[in-house]
């Protein structure tokens, strides 16, 4: 049986062409959350409501193409409606939960333009959110000349947003809309309404479609353009034939141009929606909005924690001695992943040759395969974007017995830049090789489609402390709104606790508490053996987990703290971060379902927080709740126990 297909619970379609002002609008399966097109004159707005009331819009200006009979960005006319309703359940190998459910009722809205040209609009309304696109009927490939998609948040919003950078690793700070002045902000972007909705604006499904999007500055009047074609350092192309002819002779390089292949559609611009940002937290509508995968068989796909020698060491991939230590560290803490930067051997941060002639590399394979530790390897988008590239690069790791790679400075929202992804992600398949990509955007849903894909950077991570002043570390602030933004779309390669970092203004605590509220297929933990090995939190580190069965979001606001619960099999893990002052949270324990008797903590160490923690077991046996004193910046985490 096919991974995307558990159970197919019902797909199905009623077609009911209503003509005109009739059936256009759409609610989700639980009537909490409804989609309704309005149109004025030339103008469509679709009109997002949860529990009655509105929150927000989108101007739906529609796409014009190169080929001016494409134009459907005025004028148009309906043609008619029709419904159908989604309501499947899948699996993928890594993710905040091991079953998804898709679950939609979609609405399809077709319109003609002055030169007869077919449109539809796709809406579909979740439980949890709205996602829409366009979709056409050209025959040829043609070149996208502009979309024009606005949305409209009320004006007394909070946005947390990230400025645009090409590689995703910037702050998501907390603004008012006036104070959203940049050119260009990186989705996903966060808003708390005056009426206490909260919303998550992202877009899904691109890969081997579209560029990548993101929102333009704040234009007034609560509106924002979603951008397609206006990254900065990108050509702007030319003709269709233009384009291709220098794309060939040039794999790397990046353009501006979007071209529509026929029968295009764009992804989806997506908004989950709800009363609390716990609704943010817990979604999988990015995956949701994805195509199935095809994969009959997933069993070589092996997510793991996994371990980090580059970070505390740029010269360990080139010691067969230092990387063997740090796999007797994976064994040790029951970890079961190493990352080995075969590519830098030799070389501290440059991909080079070396590697080629380097007599031991499957002498360290071995020895990780001997005691439970699978490799995988690190290269850059240069050097594999071609067939004949990743043909060889791939085989050679295939030779080696080296099960995944990560990619790095891909470091591009452009459309052939989300091409390169997935043919190196379906060109990966062949070779049974899981992928990670690094100087990466932030997901759009991609691991349904290609479950191989294990992790993606698109964060500004542990390898800040490395390299960036004082204020551009990884704050607690940052932290504590990751998990509320980035984290919500996909898996996060933050390569996270790193106890030895003097600059660091975490607690001991925090540290150890971030691979359990970050979501990632290869949690790669960062520091050097010893400091691991010498940690008082050992029993904790070891129930870490790189997938999970189930999660709920507990208590918390974006950039202040949160707690959130996973479930693994029978194993509950709760894991909190707090930034700014001391803070006491209180729990409930009633998602324990009376099963445990016990929690095995980690938490702040009251007189050293930063360089101490206390690792201790509690009866919760008659417990209805729990409470913690986190310290200033700090955090805990709690494992349930039988």
């Amino acid at each position: 049986m096919k991974l995307n297909t558990l159970f197919l619970l019902a797909v199905s379609t009623a077609v009911l062409f209503i003509c005109c002002s009739s059936g256009k609008k759409v609610s989700s399966p639980n009537g909490a959350v409804t989609a309704e097109i309005v149109q004025k004159d030339d103008q469509l707005e679709l009109k997002i409501s949860h529990r009655g009331s509105e929150a927000a819009q989108w101007q739906i200006g529609g796409v014009a193409f190169e080929n001016k009979e494409y134009d459907f960005t005025g004028k148009l006319k309906q043609k008619g409606v029709s419904f159908s309703k989604i309501d499947e359940k899948y699996t993928i190998p890594t993710g905040k939960v091991s079953t998804y459910q898709n679950k939609a009722n979609e609405m399809t809205v077709k319109y003609t333009n002055t030169y007869g040209k077919n449109m539809q609009l796709l809406i579909r309304a979740y439980n949890d959110g709205v996602a829409f696109r366009y979709a056409f009927d050209n025959a040829v490939t043609m070149l996208v000349k502009e979309e024009n998609t606005i949305l409209t948040i009320p004006e007394t919003s909070n946005m947390w947003a990230m400025e645009y950078r090409k590689e995703a690793e910037g702050f998501y700070l907390k603004r008012s809309l006036s104070e959203m002045t940049k050119p260009l902000y990186s989705l996903p972007a966060l808003v708390e309404t005056p009426n206490g909705k909260w919303l998550l604006v992202h877009e899904a499904d691109v890969l081997g479609r579209s560029a990548a999007a993101s929102l333009s500055e704040y234009k007034g009047n609560g509106k924002f353009a979603i951008m397609t074609t206006t990254y900065p350092n990108i050509e702007s192309g030319g003709d269709l034939k233009t384009v291709m002819d220098s794309l060939a002779k040039n794999p790397m390089k990046d353009w501006n141009t979007i071209i529509a292949s026929p029968k295009w559609a764009t992804p989806w611009r997506m908004m989950i929606v709800g009363d609390t940002p716990g609704t943010i937290v817990e979604s999988t509508m990015a995956e949701n909005l994805n195509p199935p995968s095809t994969l009959d068989d997933v069993s070589w796909i092996k997510p793991g924690v996994a371990v980090f020698p580059w970070w505390s060491n740029h010269h360990a991939n080139s010691d067969k001695e230092v990387l063997k230590k740090f796999i007797d560290l994976a064994q040790a803490m029951k970890w079961t992943v190493i990352e080995f930067d075969i590519s830098l051997i030799g070389s501290a941060f440059n991909a080079n040759d070396s590697w080629l002639t380097t007599p031991w590399i499957r002498e360290v394979v071995d020895y990780a395969n001997a005691r439970g530790v699978r490799v995988y390897g690190w290269d850059e988008r240069c050097n594999l974007d071609t067939p004949e590239k990743r043909a060889f690069i791939y085989g050679k790791y295939k030779e080696f017995g080296v099960e995944g790679i990560k990619i790095d400075y891909v470091d591009s929202y452009a459309q052939n830049a989300c091409d390169f992804r997935q043919v190196c992600l379906s060109d990966a398949i062949k070779y049974k090789l899981m992928v990670s990509y690094h100087g990466e955007y932030t997901p759009r849903g991609e691991r349904r489609t290609y479950p191989n894909l294990i992790t993606q950077e698109g964060v500004r991570g542990s390898e800040y402390y490395l390299f960036a002043q004082d204020h551009g570390i990884p704050s607690p602030l940052h932290n504590t709104t990751l998990p509320y933004t980035r984290n919500v779309i996909g898996p996060m390669d933050y390569t996270p606790t790193v106890y030895s970092m003097k600059r660091r203004i975490t607690s001991y605590a925090h540290e150890t508490a971030l691979p359990f509220v970050f979501e990632s297929g290869w949690i790669c933990m960062s520091d050097a053996p010893e400091h691991f090995l010498s940690s008082p939190a050992i029993p904790v580190l070891q129930e870490i987990e790189a997938t999970w069965d189930e999660i709920k979001f507990l208590a918390g606001y974006p950039s202040e703290y949160i707690v959130i619960a996973r479930r693994k099999g029978q194993k509950w893990a709760i894991g909190a971060i707090n930034s700014g002052a001391a803070r006491t949270v209180t729990i409930p324990l009633d998602f324990l379902r009376g099963n445990y008797k016990s929690l095995l903590i980690c938490e702040d160490d009251k007189t050293d927080p930063r360089n101490q923690c206390k690792v201790h077991t509690v009866s919760i046996a008659n417990e209805k709740t729990l409470t913690f004193e986190m310290a200033e910046n700090g955090g805990f985490v709690a494992i349930a126990m039988n």
